[in-house]
C-alpha cells in the first residue's frame, strides 16, 4: 500500500510598521478535514496529515488492508478520485498569502475559493 502524507500550512504575510511579518496558521488537524470520493457517495472526516485508507478504516469503511485478502477487495479505493477539504478564515488585510503543502502525493489539484 502507498502511503501518502498531506501536511498543509498557511503562511499570511501582514505589512505591519513598513516591514513584513508573517502568521502561521497550521491546517493540519484530525477531524477539521473532510474526504470524499468522486461521486460524492462517501464523504467522511478525516485527518491531515494522513491517507484516504486510514480515513476509510476509522470511518469503519473498509477493515485492515493487511489481514488476508482484503488489499485485494479494496483495489477500488485507489481507482477512486479523493478530495480532501476544509474551509479556514484569515485576515483580509494579508497583502500576500502563501499556501505551503508538504507531501502531496503524485497527482493533485490544489483550488481556493475566496
Amino acid at each position: 500500500m502507498f502511503v501518502a502524507v498531506i501536511t498543509v500550512t498557511l503562511l499570511l504575510f501582514c505589512q505591519l510598521h513598513s516591514s513584513w511579518a508573517y502568521v502561521y496558521v497550521d491546517l493540519n488537524g484530525v477531524n477539521s478535514w473532510q474526504v470524499m470520493n468522486a461521486n460524492a457517495s462517501l464523504h467522511i472526516p478525516a485527518s491531515v496529515p494522513g491517507q484516504v485508507h486510514l480515513d476509510l478504516l476509522k470511518a469503519k469503511i473498509i477493515g485492515d488492508p493487511y489481514y488476508r485478502f482484503n488489499d485485494e477487495y479494496q483495489a477500488w479505493i485507489a481507482m477512486d478520485n479523493w478530495t480532501y477539504h476544509r474551509t479556514f478564515d484569515f485576515s483580509q488585510s494579508s497583502k500576500k498569502i502563501w499556501l505551503v503543502c508538504n507531501g502531496l502525493d503524485t497527482v493533485a489539484n490544489v483550488t481556493y475559493v475566496f
